[in-house]
């Protein structure tokens, strides 16, 4: 397993390499941490992120939270059918991709662990040249 300095760091060589097995477990001790490792992650292998899932507790303190591809999932079958709207729809984006990080709150240590990361995409990733 990689040592945890590998994965927070902003060198390209190191965060291309990650897999699934070095990533969960890893620990975070803010949501925005978690946050700002997948958007670094994402901008190194040239894909966009958004938010996804997102769980409250009972008192509304966030539990849990999910970020995505872009390409994540499929337009949901109601706006493809739709037909009488007034604006031009969107064009598709989504692919089905299932690259994903996923954090859930450790209640005894009050950190944000990785219970899910998911490194492959089903779909080409942006090209690697410097414009």
């Amino acid at each position: 397993m990689l040592k945890h300095s590998r994965l927070e760091s902003s060198n390209p060589f190191l965060l291309k390499g990650l897999t699934t097995s070095d990533v969960v477990g890893k620990e975070f001790n803010s949501l925005e941490q978690a946050e700002s490792f997948y958007f670094n992650y994402a901008k190194v292998m040239r894909f966009s992120v958004r938010k996804d899932e997102i769980r409250h507790n009972d008192k509304g303190c966030i539990k849990l939270r999910r970020w995505v591809c872009n390409k994540q999932g499929y337009r949901p079958k109601i706006w493809l059918e739709k037909v009488d709207g007034v604006r031009e729809p969107r064009a598709i984006t989504r692919e089905g991709c299932l690259a994903s990080l996923r954090v859930n709150l450790q209640h005894d240590t009050r950190k944000w662990v990785v219970k899910e990361f998911v490194h492959e995409h089903s779909h080409q990733l942006a090209s690697n040249y410097e414009t």
